[in-house]
C-alpha cells in the first residue's frame, strides 16, 4: 500500500525527493527484499515483463517529465482565443490546479475530448471555410533562402538538445529565480541563433519552427514561474518553500504581446 501511495498520490514528493539526492549522486530503488508473492501485484507485476532483474538487482532511477499541468486556457465548451481552435487534455489549463493525482489524466481525456469534440463539431457544421488572404506558396518561399549551410539541420538539432538541457537545469522539479533568469538570457541566445538559421526545405523550416515553439513555451514557464512566488502542490521553488500562507489561490497567464513586445503577464486572484 505505502508503495502503491509513492507512486500514484505521492509523485510530486517521490520527485522532489530523487530530484535533491539525485543532485549529490546517482539514486538507487532496491526492489531485493520484496516477497515472492508480491510480485503479482500491482505495481511489481508490471516489471517481470522488462529485460532488466528487478528481483536480484537495484536500479538507478530519476525524475522523468510525466504531465504537464497548465497549458491553453479554455472555455467550458473547450474552445481557446483563437476562433475555431478547440482543445483537450495535457495541452489546456486549469483543470488540475496544484497538483494532479495518479488515473485522473485518462478521464480528464475521456470528458474534455468529448466536449471539446462535439464543440468543434457543432462549430464546423454552422461554419465555411474561408480563403486564406495570402498565399501560402509565396509565404514559404519568403521564408526559405537558396544558399543553406550543410550544417543548417545539425544545428537545428543541437539547439533542440540545448533548450531540453536549459529545461532540465531550471525549469525541473525544483527552481530558484537566479536560474530561471539565466535559463531566460540564455533562451534569448538561442533565438538569435535559430533567427540566423537559412533553410532551403521544409522538412527543416518544420524542425526550425518547432525549436522556436519550444523556446517560446520555455520562456512562458519560466516567467509564470517567476510571477508564482510560493510553492504549492506540483510547483515547488527553494527560494520560496511555502504556500502564499493566504487564502488566495492565483492563476499565472502569459499572452504574446504585439509584434515586439514579447510576453506579458497576466495575474488572476480567487479568494476562497
Amino acid at each position: 500500500m505505502e508503495l502503491f501511495r509513492f507512486v500514484v498520490t505521492l509523485r510530486d514528493k517521490a520527485s522532489y525527493l530523487i530530484y535533491k539526492e539525485s543532485q549529490t549522486g546517482k539514486v538507487f530503488m532496491d526492489y531485493t527484499r520484496v516477497p515472492d508473492e508480491k510480485w503479482n501485484e500491482y505495481p511489481f507485476n508490471l516489471f517481470p515483463k522488462q529485460r532488466f532483474n528487478f528481483k536480484e538487482k537495484p536500479f538507478q532511477i530519476a525524475p522523468v517529465a510525466h504531465f504537464f499541468m497548465g497549458g491553453v486556457k479554455i472555455a467550458p465548451s473547450g474552445g481557446t482565443d483563437i476562433q475555431g481552435l478547440f482543445a483537450a487534455g495535457e495541452v489546456t489549463s486549469g483543470v488540475h490546479g496544484a497538483n494532479r493525482l495518479g488515473g485522473n489524466g485518462l478521464s480528464e481525456c475521456l470528458v474534455f475530448g468529448a466536449n471539446s469534440g462535439l464543440s468543434a463539431a457543432t462549430y464546423a457544421k454552422r461554419n465555411t471555410l474561408r480563403k486564406a488572404s495570402f498565399d501560402s506558396e509565396e509565404w514559404l518561399k519568403s521564408l526559405m533562402g537558396d544558399k543553406v549551410d550543410s550544417k543548417t539541420h545539425y544545428e537545428i538539432s543541437r539547439l533542440l538538445k540545448r533548450i531540453r538541457g536549459i529545461a532540465w537545469t531550471h525549469a525541473g522539479p525544483i527552481r530558484n529565480e537566479t536560474g530561471m533568469r539565466e535559463a531566460l538570457s540564455l533562451l534569448e541566445g538561442i533565438d538569435e541563433e535559430l533567427q540566423n538559421l537559412k533553410v532551403n526545405n521544409t522538412v527543416d523550416l518544420i524542425s526550425k519552427k518547432e525549436v522556436g515553439n519550444a523556446s517560446l513555451v520555455m520562456k512562458a514557464i519560466l516567467l509564470s514561474s517567476l510571477a508564482r512566488q510560493e510553492s504549492l502542490g506540483a510547483f515547488q521553488r527553494e527560494d520560496y518553500p511555502h504556500p502564499s500562507g493566504s487564502n488566495v489561490l492565483k492563476r499565472v497567464s502569459v499572452q504574446r504581446g504585439e509584434e515586439g513586445e514579447g510576453l506579458k503577464i497576466h495575474e488572476a486572484h480567487i479568494n476562497l
